[in-house]
């Protein structure tokens, strides 16, 4: 059963570390500014999970001549890959910059010759003119699925109940950096906090990225880096 945190849980653990009263519209800082706080470590937390690569989706984007410009999936936080079939072969779509994607635009063939480029814009990618109709495969890194409201949809925390499933301390490392920010605002020493989250968060990272203790990565077939192995 997975592990949950409510949003009055972690109020109560970060008063305890930072040691001070229950929040509330009187205190300083007040009930809603933590309230802000939680959810913005939370945001910030989901940021640096997506960096480790512990998690992997996939979806497709219907692509058609003349339209270079597409919406990435609502989860999106890092890409692992885009790819599309050609000729009955499976082909990687290229990094590229603004000038390659432009250049290639000109190209009457498109992608028939398996060769496309793409690039980031923020919410959206950017492909080279296909010329024809595609379906593109990305594979990406979701946002963090522990941030949740009721472990359902990412949204921010609001009523007391709202809760997050913490898998491998997520509840912790956000008590902790709001404790610090507590401390800081009272400008008071958060030495202490800060050794105990960088602790937290090597923990966290060793629990997320290596979750396979059958067998470790090895290097296998690399004869042809777009084609599928």
């Amino acid at each position: 059963m997975a592990r949950t945190s409510t949003l009055a849980n972690l109020k109560s653990d970060i008063a305890f570390l930072a040691d001070v009263p229950a929040f509330s519209a009187t205190t300083r800082p007040t009930e809603t500014q933590i309230t802000r706080w939680i959810n913005r470590a939370l945001y910030r937390f989901s940021h640096r999970h997506a960096m480790f690569g512990t998690r992997f989706k996939s979806d497709t984007i219907s692509v058609s001549s003349g339209t270079t410009s597409y919406a990435l999936p609502t989860d999106f936080a890092a890409l692992r890959y885009f790819r599309f079939t050609v000729n009955g072969e499976r082909q990687k779509i290229e990094r590229g910059s603004v000038d390659e994607v432009d250049r290639e635009d000109t190209d009457s063939l498109g992608w028939s010759t398996g060769r496309a480029y793409y690039w980031l814009a923020g919410r959206n990618v950017v492909f080279t003119d296909p010329k024809a109709s595609y379906t593109v495969t990305v594979g990406y890194v979701p946002e963090l699925e522990a941030f949740n409201i009721g472990g359902t949809a990412i949204s921010d925390m609001s009523a007391a109940t709202d809760y997050i499933n913490s898998e491998g301390g997520v509840d912790d490392w956000v008590a902790l950096d709001v404790a610090i920010a507590v401390l800081d605002f009272e400008d008071r020493d958060s030495t202490a906090l800060r050794m105990q989250r960088e602790e937290v968060e090597q923990r966290l990272i060793d629990t997320l990225t290596e979750r396979d203790a059958d067998e470790s990565l090895r290097v296998r077939n690399t004869w042809d880096r777009n084609r599928w192995q």
